[in-house]
């Protein structure tokens, strides 16, 4: 069976909109991975400097804990090394720095002063992880 010149063309046509249209999905899911992570450091600078000044975070984990690849890296450093130990406790303290300023950043937004309480055991928690 053979095709006419103007159905190969809209065949052509057809698969390049799909093609055209996936790769926006692509492109939109990356924009808005970007625009997550782009928030998170501007939270995590601006909420944690409080931390840093009352001598509750050391100035090094508060860099490390604004970029995400820093974090990935002090990680996979300490994993490398076989120090799964430091490994586990990196992973808690980042995991604990990023949750209290997502909870201060509430706490702001949304002006819920519920998250007081939370907001005080996450720095409690954090003191215990970097004084080990």
């Amino acid at each position: 069976m053979r095709f006419s010149q103007a159905s190969r063309a809209w065949a052509w046509r057809g698969f390049l909109s799909i093609v055209a249209a996936n790769w926006m999905g692509v492109l939109m899911v990356l924009a808005l991975g970007l625009w997550g992570l782009y928030r998170e450091r501007t939270w995590i600078t601006r909420y944690l400097r409080e931390e840093v000044e009352q001598g509750i975070l050391p100035e090094s984990i508060y860099r490390d804990s604004r970029s995400l690849w820093r974090r990935g890296a002090r990680r996979w450093g300490a994993l490398l090394r076989g120090d799964l130990e430091r490994w586990r406790r990196l992973g808690r303290i980042y995991r604990t720095t990023i949750e209290l300023a997502f909870r201060k950043h509430q706490r702001e937004a949304l002006g819920e002063a519920h998250w007081e309480s939370e907001i005080e055991r996450l720095r409690q928690e954090l003191k215990r992880w970097v004084r080990s």
